[in-house]
């Protein structure tokens, strides 16, 4: 380890630039190997604070001891060919600590879907819990755990709706030592893919998320509970006008205020900009400058909150520079910062890493109880190792050179892409980091220990399997339950079922049961066209599905109405339909089936399907909304061949009934497994 690289107060430049901030320039100093520059960081015209003071090694105090080097641990394998970068983005957390365990979202080999896996500490192996996240293999989540729920925003990079942003809340049970997908997610929350979305909670509870799209940072909260989300608007700020790889991240510190850090590599520039809580949606202040200069922004962000000495929270923040590209590089240029956001509202710059060091995507970690921030990055840029470096928050200083190895392996030479958790460290959680390497496929993770001590399990222990044990066949997968209970009557939704393109989207609207619940109610114009409302859901290959929903109808048409449509690419698979004339009737392949049962408008009734995925049949139960049963059928061939899977449950009106009313509640579906 080298000397301690001194704090620069509030950003920096190289010794290749000049930046004139109100008529005075900055001057570049070099302090051993260290390079140091002190100059404001609140924009032209600001006064020019004197550099950090830090003492450096060898000036009268005792040195401190080396830190220690991680434990690595080789894991499961993922398919390289399908998912990239797992552990990927900087902005994002793909673990949380909860219940005494380390837990993490990662890609089932086998599925190449991303489920809730707990870290054994004992073993040090990921335990698959069976519990599905997304089904798409181009998601990139983020996790929030807040001590009683785990909030998970996810979603693709590309523009097509199939990369749509989601939210998802999971309950947690102690006793089976498992997350559960709470009633009424997922939610859809953007039309596309976007880069990096990130999510965070303030202090009334309201969840913010940001992400780059279109060459705009955009913002979109929750709105009275966390299913109800406002439309994502773009951040009302100078400087919101970016790059389409620029990045934002969100995070919420006090009292009571939530803050937006972007990238702009237009402006060359680091923003930060921030929203009171309980503030009208475009009161965000003016963007407070991080860092800027040429070479200065990169899209490499990562916040964590921390407990200023005042008692305040306050925003730390781990940021790469771009200062290893061009023509003319300078090794002692800054790469890598820790920015600090302190109590007076500005923001001290702390040089974390050089060019010379060569990192690359950098994280930041906290430890309230040590007092002390810990930051980890790859290094080489394309891959290499995870290295991290330590230092006093009351004191920042942080040692030259690359930092203590905290992830190696000799069988996997390009890790990177270093991940973590959104809380605190403690003593009892020590400190997990999660890399991948994607060369080799393997997912890889370090432990440090803060105090309790590391675990027992010997990292080279030849039982350490390529593909993770499956999860317990008995547990099935939620992945839809519906009561509609967080919206109020009257209420147009469209953040969970949708309509075609074509289709009215004031169709959809929330009504009362009649029995003090609530329901959602598909509309039909006074034209008498026909609309279509589906909830889409995780297409899962393998196993069955178990559907229950509740259903009323206002009125017969001229055609048949489909109470209940099973759908997938190519077409129906299987339905519940009422004819003209009021029989119950299905599909059975080609073939229409109507039934003697007759069903009455403005009654409830309750359907339940089993679908066989792999035999492609559905078996069908209709009973009263008392549950006295009314029809059933078993092993019903799947309308269309052309339909491989499942991935939506749908309503249809009918033809010629102008004002037809179709109503649904109570909605589940599950995952099964096979016997």
């Amino acid at each position: 380890m080298g000397r301690r690289q001194q704090g620069v107060d509030p950003t920096f430049v190289s010794r290749r630039l000049r930046i004139l901030l109100g008529g005075t320039f900055v001057v570049v100093l070099l302090v051993g190997a260290a390079v140091v520059v002190a100059m404001s960081s609140a924009g032209p015209g600001a006064p020019v604070s004197s550099p950090d003071t830090t003492r450096a090694p060898g000036s009268g105090r005792t040195p401190e001891p080396p830190p220690p080097p991680g434990t690595t641990y080789r894991n499961f394998v993922y398919e390289t060919e399908i998912i990239t970068a797992p552990t990927a983005t900087k902005a994002q957390s793909k673990m949380w600590f909860a219940d005494g365990q380390w837990w993490a979202g990662l890609y089932q080999p086998t599925t190449n879907r991303l489920n809730i896996f707990r870290l054994e500490w004992d073993t040090q192996l990921w335990v698959d819990t069976g519990v599905l996240v997304d089904e798409r293999a181009t998601a990139d989540p983020d996790f929030l755990w807040n001590g009683e729920y785990l909030y998970v925003v996810t979603a693709g990079t590309r523009p097509f709706a199939q990369d749509a942003g989601r939210i998802l809340r999971f309950s947690y049970d102690p006793d089976a030592q498992r997350f559960e997908l709470d009633k009424n997610f997922p939610i859809t929350i953007t039309t596309a893919g976007t880069s990096a979305i990130v999510i965070a909670q303030d202090s009334l509870g309201t969840l913010w998320v940001t992400y780059s799209s279109e060459g705009r940072i955009w913002v979109a909260r929750s709105d009275g509970h966390d299913a109800q989300w406002l439309e994502p608007y773009p951040l009302p700020v100078r400087g919101a006008t970016v790059q389409r790889d620029d990045i934002a991240s969100v995070v919420a510190f006090g009292p009571g205020r939530i803050g937006i850090m972007w990238s702009n590599q237009l402006d060359h520039a680091i923003y930060f900009s921030v929203h009171r809580d309980s503030d009208p949606d475009d009161a965000w202040s003016p963007p407070e400058v991080v860092i800027d200069g040429l070479g200065s922004a990169d899209d490499h962000i990562n916040l964590k909150t921390y407990a200023t000495g005042s008692g305040t929270i306050g925003v730390v923040a781990a940021l790469k520079t771009s200062m290893e590209t061009g023509t003319r590089i300078n090794p002692l240029s800054p790469l890598i910062l820790l920015a600090v956001r302190a109590d007076d509202d500005t923001w001290r710059t702390h040089v974390a890493g050089l060019v010379r060091d060569r990192h690359t995507r950098p994280i930041v970690m906290v430890d309230e109880v040590a007092r002390e921030f810990y930051l980890a990055a790859t290094s080489p840029v394309r891959g290499g190792n995870i290295y991290y470096k330590r230092t006093p928050m009351d004191g920042i200083a942080f040692e030259t050179g690359e930092g203590q190895i905290l992830m190696t392996s000799a069988a996997d030479v390009r890790i990177n892409n270093a991940s973590s958790t959104k809380q605190p460290l403690t003593r009892e959680s020590g400190m997990v980091v999660l890399a991948s390497d994607d060369d080799t496929g393997r997912y890889l993770h370090a432990v440090l220990d803060l105090g309790a001590g590391l675990p027992p399990s010997d990292p080279a222990d030849p039982r350490r399997l390529d593909v993770p044990d499956p999860p317990d066949p008995a547990s099935p997968v939620i992945l839809v339950r519906n009561d509609f209970e967080p919206w109020p009557v009257g209420a147009a939704i469209g953040t969970v079922w949708r309509v075609r393109p074509e289709d009215p989207p004031t169709a959809l609207t929330i009504v009362d049961d009649g029995d003090g619940g609530r329901a959602l109610r598909v509309s039909a114009g006074a034209d008498g066209v026909p609309v279509r409302s589906c909830r889409e859901f995780s297409e899962v290959p393998e196993g069955s599905l178990a559907i229950e929903a509740r259903l009323r109808f206002s009125r017969l048409g001229a055609s048949d109405t489909a109470l209940l449509s099973l759908r997938g690419s190519g077409g129906e698979a299987g339905n519940v339909r009422v004819t003209d004339a009021g029989f119950l009737a299905w599909y059975d392949g080609t073939v229409k089936v109507r039934t003697e049962a007759q069903l009455v408008s403005g009654r409830w009734y309750r359907v339940f399907i089993t679908v066989d995925q792999t035999a492609r049949t559905y078996d069908i139960r209709v009973t009263t909304d008392g549950g006295a049963p009314i029809a059933s059928q078993s092993a019903i061939a799947w309308r269309s061949s052309e339909v491989r899977n499942v991935r939506s449950l749908c309503q249809q009106h009918a033809d010629g009934a102008p004002g037809q009313a179709l109503d649904i509640s109570d909605v589940e579906i599950v995952q099964v497994p096979t016997p």
